[in-house]
């Protein structure tokens, strides 16, 4: 079992660092000493081991800072707030990256719980598309205005393409064109007969782990999942850089029923 810290998104040899933790309606940033909030970077090696460190930009080629969107587009209410509880402000372009997909030709795509958003970078981290609910989109294409309204942090997760590239999807991996590995969670959601009875058509699944029973999972938030070979995929928590926010004041997060401070886990997983 490997362990990774202060990783929030793992999708194979490449990640997205986080760069806030959410607290009630706000967001605390790690501001350096110059004053700048820490900007996105995507980690990852290739093949050869050569090490990858890609800053996303904007379209214009600013550093994205990760702060919350401005009004009209993409505003959750969230407010940015650095360590000594100055307000930071807002990013027309700011973006809350929670899942990463890489793509044959060097680009990559992010999803997001801003507002929510879709976002398209090439292969030196400069957006290309980004597609949303607002009038945040630059080649025409809309996530539908429904989304608009959900609750504040609760907007898109995990990131997949389908083999051919023809298709992408939201908190799921692709095993084929029509065929995906999918992270449930069975608690305080309505059962399956409720979900029969509001029309709500299921896909055939099948069940291949029970992390709790299997593998004696205390993380709070699972949030990823990838296919690493043919016989095995992973699964990794998200632990919000170890803290949480408790009267406005940063604390150690601990593992449930446990005296352990969190940490990122990859769980490889055998079909």
């Amino acid at each position: 079992m490997k362990k990774f810290k202060k990783i929030g998104i793992l999708l194979g040899l490449a990640s997205i660092c986080s760069v806030a933790v959410f607290a009630e309606s706000s967001k605390k940033f790690k501001v350096n000493e110059k004053g700048a909030k820490v900007p996105y970077k995507v980690l990852g090696k290739t093949k050869d081991g050569v090490e990858i460190r890609i800053s996303l930009k904007n379209p214009e080629g600013k550093k994205l800072t990760g702060l919350p969107n401005s009004k009209g587009l993409g505003a959750t209410g969230e407010l940015g707030y650095d360590l000594e509880n100055n307000i930071l402000g807002t990013d027309e372009y700011g973006i809350d990256i929670e899942g990463l997909v890489a793509m044959s030709d060097g680009t990559f795509w992010v999803s997001d719980e801003y507002g929510p958003h879709i976002a398209h970078y090439s292969k030196d981290g400069v957006e290309l598309e980004r597609i949303s609910p607002y009038e945040m989109t630059t080649k025409g294409r809309k996530i539908p205005a429904v989304y608009a309204k959900r609750r504040a942090n609760r907007g898109m997760e995990g990131l997949t393409k389908t083999p051919d590239e023809t298709d992408s999807c939201c908190g799921i991996e692709a095993l084929s064109n029509d065929e995906f590995l999918v992270i449930e969670r069975d608690s305080k959601y309505p059962t399956q007969e409720e979900l029969i009875n509001a029309g709500i058509v299921f896909v055939k699944k099948e069940v291949l782990t029970d992390l709790v029973k299997d593998r004696a999972y205390k993380h709070e938030k699972l949030e990823s999942i990838w296919l690493l070979d043919k016989d095995t995929f992973c699964v990794a928590n998200d632990n919000d850089f170890a803290l949480i926010v408790k009267d406005n004041v940063l604390c150690q997060k601990i593992l449930g029923g446990d005296t352990t401070a969190e940490d990122n886990v990859v769980y490889p997983v055998k079909f």
